[in-house]
């Protein structure tokens, strides 16, 4: 008679060639979860800068760098940029864009550029905004300090980036207005309270439903 076929045998080497797939799969994400463990537990990491915490820049920067080291993927450049920045160092600048000449659709990281290059060059802060602005008109993790930017940036702005200006505004205004709150209370951003308030009052209830359905999709 012939044999029959072992079926314990086939679910062995069934289990065998899926246990080797997990480690190999395992083996692949390893650098990547410690990579963004690594970020996640550097202070001063958070994007919305309300919810930072002032110190601890060395452990930040010792963090990040050790992600950095981990990471094989797209997120090296992001800590980089980061901790050069926390570290103070000359070359957030060259980081920065080098890491969006490779994602450019990045809101965060060309409002790091404006910030950046504010004192030195605000015609290129200028642009940069703008670029922050374009690649994602509601982005929630950088619309109060982009609208804060905005407004002193406003002296430079022509037609057009006032009304960029006023749209952030609005929305900042809708999605967010405790923080709005917050960035007209500041001192220095006094003399746009009064531009502020002509741009709130002229939002009807179509647009403030418009705007949350916009917020919605994001």
């Amino acid at each position: 008679m012939p044999r029959s076929p072992n079926p314990t045998g086939a679910v062995r080497w069934g289990l065998v060639a899926i246990a080797a797939l997990a480690l190999a799969v395992g083996a692949l994400a390893a650098p990547r979860l410690v990579a963004g463990t690594l970020f996640a537990l550097a202070p001063n990491v958070r994007e919305n800068p309300f919810l930072t915490r002032d110190g601890d820049e060395e452990e930040s920067v010792r963090r990040l760098e050790q992600s950095q080291r981990w990471s094989r993927w797209g997120d090296a450049g992001a800590a980089q940029a980061k901790a050069a920045d926390l570290a103070k160092r000359a070359d957030t600048r060259s980081m920065l864009e080098a890491t969006l000449a490779g994602s450019p659709l990045r809101p965060d990281l060309w409002l790091k550029l404006a910030q950046d290059r504010l004192a030195a060059a605000p015609d290129q802060a200028l642009a940069a905004w703008r670029l922050s602005v374009f690649t994602s008109r509601v982005y929630p993790p950088v619309m109060a300090p982009r609208l804060d930017l905005g407004l002193r940036l406003k002296q430079r702005m022509d037609d057009a980036d006032l009304d960029l200006l006023r749209d952030q505004m609005r929305l900042t205004f809708v999605l967010m207005p405790a923080h709005t709150t917050y960035v007209l209370a500041k001192p220095e951003n006094a003399p746009h309270r009064q531009f502020y308030q002509s741009v709130v009052n002229a939002l009807s209830p179509t647009d403030i439903d418009h705007m949350v359905r916009i917020h919605a999709l994001h």
